[in-house]
């Protein structure tokens, strides 16, 4: 997270002046970009996505076309930033947009000023944005007289002095530039003889992890694929190569394999039995599989308050919450904290925005994550599996868990009732529908200055206005 949000690179052409000028600006940005990362709208992409999109897999994104950087900047700032109705940060800020079948919107709202709507279809090319939000007119117009034109109001607004912002959309893109990665980088990541973790998933592992063997200088499979039973296990780095990959060739931007960009790599561990095994990758893919020693230990601690904030505590599930039977496996409970859609078979029923008391906490070692049991009202016995990802890295708002520590303040008693009985009605927030009901498999923009969200695969239809709440339902037989 640190790394993604690293100022790397600050104009040349910019003088000191302007620089010392733009630099609270700067810091904000960046605040409001680390913000964003934690936002609706982020929680909405990786729920698309399934899993946590990592800074490799936006930076191939836009390589392929399929996202493109988005810079907001507004006058006056602190504009609330949209996409699609879900909330992604207040302005400045920079996020990135993934493509769809349809345009994504991004909308600007601020207290006083008109909002603004703004369609995009991301293809790879940064999208700068920035915009002079409009006062609402909140005095009465006179009359206009007699035989004036009405371009003669718009002559009126483009006759006013217009404030330039000292911060740009093309500095703000330039100080944020994600670094790609290079075969000198996956180096640094994986150094000889340091220890890794492997969060894998065991149902996987075979087709992916191999035996290997040394041949000529080089590591090579050998046999068959490495036995499940590693996966979870701490190992040693014996040494990175250089793949080919005749689907993705490689591309060098200097002389050495240092110098190759988005390198396709083998990896090879030595296990504490002594069995050495391989597997090809990306660092994309690696990054959150292969996981370096001190990585866990930072993450062990974020656990460990993690325990102490949930032990002997209640806490609220909404309809994103996943629960498991008790009977859960380390294997599936390894499969979860990799991939929250995992396919484990899940509670049903559960009671949402009602006390639910927290039994006992356990860390799970291989899945590096915590184990929750919980008592339901009914006094059935569930688990989850927390991984602790959260909101500045807390135990509550994770994506498969969505514990929540209270019941949001920003719901109305009618949402309250509307989210416990899994139900909506109109002028419902988006908010509270998706607490009761949960994400929509598909969101589509239906022309209405609004948004049309499907659900249980066309059967059920929900429409939203410009301001996110819910105005009408449509339902079908499937």
């Amino acid at each position: 997270m640190k790394r993604e949000l690293m100022v790397l690179a600050v104009l040349l052409t910019l003088a000191m002046t302007v620089i010392s000028q733009t630099q609270p600006q700067m810091n904000e940005t960046m605040a409001n970009t680390k913000e964003g990362l934690t936002s609706p709208a982020a929680a909405a992409a990786m729920a698309s996505a399934g899993h946590v999109i990592t800074q490799e897999e936006k930076i191939q994104a836009v390589k392929d076309g399929k996202a493109s950087r988005c810079a907001v900047l507004t006058d006056p700032p602190g504009a609330e930033v949209y996409v699609d109705g879900n909330k992604g940060g207040v302005s400045p800020m920079v996020f990135f947009l993934f493509r769809k079948d349809t345009p994504r919107t991004v909308t600007l709202k601020l207290a006083g000023y008109k909002t603004v709507d703004l369609p995009f279809i991301p293809n790879g090319k940064d999208i700068p944005i920035s915009v002079r939000m409009e006062k609402l007119q909140t005095e009465t117009v006179p009359a206009r007289p007699a035989g004036e034109s009405p371009k003669a109001d718009a002559q009126k607004v483009l006759a006013q002095p217009k404030v330039e912002p000292s911060l740009t959309v093309a500095q703000i893109l330039a100080s944020t530039r994600l670094k790609e990665t290079t075969f000198r980088d996956v180096r640094a990541f994986y150094p000889p003889d340091s220890k890794v973790m492997l969060k894998v998933s065991s149902e996987y592992f075979s087709y992916s992890w191999h035996l290997a063997k040394e041949k000529k200088g080089r590591y090579i499979p050998k046999g068959d694929g490495l036995a499940s039973k590693y996966a979870g296990q701490m190992a040693t780095v014996v040494t990175v190569q250089l793949e080919e990959n005749s689907l993705r060739p490689a591309h060098r931007i200097g002389p050495t394999d240092d110098d190759v960009l988005e390198p396709y790599f083998s990896i090879v561990l030595r296990f504490e039995d002594g069995t050495i095994g391989m597997a090809n990758t990306y660092l994309i893919s690696a990054r959150n599989e292969i996981v370096p020693a001190q990585a866990l230990i930072a993450h062990q601690s974020v656990l460990r308050a993690g325990a102490d904030q949930l032990s002997g505590k209640v806490v609220f599930a909404i309809a994103e919450s996943r629960f498991y039977y008790p009977d859960l496996t380390v294997e599936q409970a390894m499969s979860i904290a990799h991939n929250f859609m995992a396919r484990v078979d899940i509670v049903r029923n559960i009671p949402l925005l009602q006390p639910l008391q927290v039994t006992n906490v356990g860390y799970l070692k291989q899945a590096d994550a915590l184990l929750v049991s919980l008592k339901l009202p009914d006094g059935r016995d569930v688990v989850s599996v927390v991984t602790c990802n959260g909101m500045n890295n807390s135990c509550f708002e994770n994506l498969g868990s969505h514990f929540l520590s209270s019941i949001p303040s920003s719901l109305t008693a009618r949402e309250i009732e509307a989210v416990q009985m899994h139900s909506h009605f109109p002028g419902m927030s988006q908010s509270a529908l998706y607490m009761s009901i949960g994400y929509p498999e598909k969101e589509n923009d239906y022309g209405r200055a609004g948004k049309q969200l499907v659900y249980y695969g066309g059967s059920i239809l929900i429409y939203l206005d410009d301001n996110g709440n819910v105005t009408d339902t449509q339902h079908f037989d499937r």
